[in-house]
C-alpha cells in the first residue's frame, strides 16, 4: 500500500515539475540535496506558483519513505540480549509469572524468584511513599489547587477513607496517613515465599497469585483442585505481578484484619523508629488460619534469607540509579 501511494505521489511530483518549465515567473532556489538523500543531490529552479504545492509532497514522499523502512519487520532470528542480573532487576514490568520449577530447587531458585520480585516490590512501594510525601506537602498548604483537591479525593477513596478536599478542616489525617504508608520489602518477600512456595504454586503460575489472596464469589477466580466445588476455597486472579502486588500492599494497608499494623507502624513513624519487617510480622497473625505457627513460619523465612533478600533489595536501589545515569548521559 505504502508502495502505490509512494508512486502517485512521485508522477504527481515529477508532473508538477515539468509544468513549472514553460511557467514564467519570480523564481527562487530549493537544494533539496541538503534536505534529505532520499533525492539525488541537485539544485531545481521553481515558480512560486508551484513552490508550495511541491513542498508539501516532498514532505510526503520522505514521510512515507521513512514509514516504510520503519515499517521493516526485525528479523525472527535477530540476537536476543542477553538477561543479566542488572537487567533482571531494572526490568520492573513483569507480565506473567514464570515456571520457577525448571529451575533446580535451592539457591537458583531462590535467586531467580528474589530477582525477579524484588524490584517490583520496591516499585510498588516507592509509588505509596510518593502519594505520602504528597500528602504530607498538601496537609501544610493553606490553599489547594484543582488539580491537588482530585488527587486527594482519589487517594482517600483507593485507601477507603472518608474525607474529601471539599472539607478540608474534618479531614481524618492520622488515619489516612496510616494506611498511605509503605510496607518492608522483606515482609512482603518472605510471605510470597511462604504463599507461592517460591513462585512454584499453581495459583503463582496460572493465576499470578503470589500471596494466597482469596475471592468470594460463587464463581470468581479459581478453585482448588480435587476438591468439592461447594467446599473448595476460590483465589484471585491477577493480569500482571504488578497487579498482584499491587493489590496485596492496598489489602494489607485497608483491610479491618490488619488494623493492628497499621498502628503499630504508625507508633513507630510517631517516635522516629525503623518500620521494620521482623516487628511487623507479628500483627499478621489472622493473614492465616495457621495462627501461630504461620508467624513462626515468616520468622524463620525472614532468618533463613535474610541476607539474600538484603543483597537483592540493595541491587536493585544500585540498578534502578545505573539505568538512571546511562538515560541522563551525554549522547556521543
Amino acid at each position: 500500500m505504502i508502495a502505490i501511494i509512494y508512486s502517485t505521489l512521485w508522477h504527481y511530483y515529477k508532473t508538477l515539475v515539468s509544468l513549472n518549465r514553460g511557467h514564467k515567473s519570480t523564481v527562487f532556489r530549493v537544494d533539496y540535496g541538503r534536505v534529505c538523500r532520499v533525492f539525488s543531490p541537485r539544485t531545481f529552479t521553481m515558480t512560486r506558483a508551484f513552490s508550495r504545492p511541491v513542498w508539501m509532497l516532498s514532505l510526503a514522499l520522505v514521510t512515507l519513505g521513512t514509514s516504510a523502512i520503519a515499517s521493516v519487520p526485525v528479523s525472527q532470528h535477530s540476537p536476543k540480549a542477553a538477561i543479566t542480573p542488572a537487567a533482571a532487576h531494572a526490568a520492573v514490568s513483569l507480565t506473567t509469572m514464570p515456571d520457577l520449577r525448571d529451575q533446580p530447587a535451592g539457591p537458583e531458585r531462590k535467586e531467580a524468584f528474589i530477582s525477579l520480585l524484588m524490584p517490583i516490590i520496591k516499585e510498588q512501594n516507592a509509588q505509596i511513599a510518593r502519594d505520602r510525601e504528597w500528602l504530607l506537602t498538601a496537609r501544610r498548604a493553606n490553599e489547594w489547587t484543582n488539580q491537588a483537591a482530585t488527587r486527594f479525593d482519589a487517594i482517600c477513596k483507593r485507601y477507603g477513607v472518608s474525607c474529601t478536599s471539599a472539607q478540608p478542616n474534618q479531614i481524618p489525617w492520622d488515619r489516612l496517613l496510616s494506611r498511605v504508608d509503605v510496607i518492608p520489602s522483606q515482609m512482603v518477600m518472605v510471605q510470597a515465599i511462604e504463599e507461592s512456595g517460591w513462585g512454584t504454586s499453581r495459583f503463582a503460575r496460572e493465576s499470578n497469585n503470589l500471596f494466597g489472596m482469596r475471592c468470594f464469589g460463587r464463581n470468581c477466580g479459581v478453585a482448588q483442585q480435587g476438591i468439592d466445588p461447594d467446599e473448595a476455597q476460590r483465589f484471585q486472579q491477577f493480569a500482571s505481578v504488578e497487579d498482584n502486588v499491587r493489590a496485596y500492599l492496598l489489602n494489607i494497608n485497608t483491610h479491618a484484619a490488619y488494623e493492628g499494623l497499621r498502628q503499630q507502624r504508625a507508633q513507630l513513624r510517631r517516635q522516629g523508629r525503623p518500620v521494620q519487617a521482623g516487628t511487623l510480622i507479628a500483627s499478621l497473625e489472622r493473614y492465616s488460619e495457621r495462627g501461630p505457627l504461620y508467624l513462626a513460619q515468616l520468622r524463620s523465612l525472614l532468618t533463613t534469607n535474610r541476607s539474600l533478600i538484603e543483597r537483592h533489595h540493595q541491587r536493585s536501589s544500585e540498578d534502578r540509579m545505573m539505568v538512571a545515569d546511562n538515560v541522563n548521559a551525554p549522547r556521543v
